[in-house]
């Protein structure tokens, strides 16, 4: 027989910033401020029906289709971000270089012992080949610069809903309760255990690095060492199925990333 399923959404996502900027120059000293906080709001909504036993495929609205067969369901996404971030970059002479970032970022995703995350950063940067003792090597040397980095990052990248137990209208396949032989409807919880102890997934980057030049800019090049490293892993794992549930997001792990990068540009 001829079958219809429709599905709709309605997905709206707001974004609201406000930032501030200062920036004050004295003497061989550069020191610029910004400010900022931003708010995002995600709301995502769907429908969908099905019906079969059309009389014909000409007819495309779920009304013609037999109500026996018909089914529908429905799903509702919301959740929010808040942040707070500042960043200083503080120039001396153009040749000592230092930038200091933090950002507070507070998600829905997690539960109010641990809704926000603190994630801090610093760089700093020194122009070696602006020195006046290198002056001997610019005929040949035309850039030489140091620089070396520590900073956090915090990933929330999970569904919504998993603070808390969740639950959805019995399928027509699930065997509800019958009260005076008329069957009743019935609640399931999800697939899912809940954990209100989800927390930031948490990646520290270590990062020093040497930019290179000779010959005015013809040979060019960075050398980079790093260490990256992300811990409290949000992770889904399979759990007992005396649970009465399959899966369970939760904050294990730890992953450990180090090397070296070398890049070389030349203009012949």
């Amino acid at each position: 027989p001829s079958t219809l399923n429709i599905w709709t959404s309605n997905n709206t996502n707001t974004i609201l910033e406000a930032l501030v900027n200062y920036e004050k120059t004295f003497g061989s000293h550069d020191l610029k401020v910004l400010a900022g906080t931003s708010v995002e709001q995600t709301s995502n909504k769907g429908l969908e029906g099905y019906r079969n036993t059309f009389p014909n495929n000409a007819l495309y609205q779920l009304g013609a289709g037999d109500a026996s067969t018909a089914t529908n369901s429905s799903s509702l996404e919301e959740y929010a971000l808040v942040s707070f971030f500042g960043r200083v970059n503080y120039t001396i002479a153009d040749k000592y270089l230092a930038t200091f970032t933090m950002r507070a970022d507070g998600s829905s995703k997690f539960g109010k012992n641990h809704r926000w995350g603190l994630f801090p950063s610093l760089a700093l940067a020194w122009r070696v080949s602006d020195e006046a003792f290198m002056k001997s090597t610019s005929s040949w040397l035309s850039n030489l610069k140091a620089r070396l980095s520590f900073g956090t990052a915090g990933n929330n990248r999970i569904n919504s809903g998993l603070l808390s137990t969740t639950y959805s209208m019995a399928s027509n396949t699930a065997k509800p309760p019958f009260w005076a032989e008329n069957r009743a409807d019935m609640l399931e919880h999800g697939s899912y255990l809940y954990n209100p102890d989800l927390k930031w997934e948490t990646t520290v980057t270590r990062n020093f690095g040497i930019d290179y030049g000779f010959f005015n800019g013809r040979i060019n090049g960075t050398l980079d060492f790093y260490w990256n490293t992300t811990k409290d892993l949000l992770m889904r794992t399979t759990i007992p199925s005396n649970t009465g549930y399959s899966y369970q997001f939760q904050n294990f792990g730890k992953t450990e990333n180090k090397g070296v990068e070398l890049a070389l540009n030349a203009v012949i």
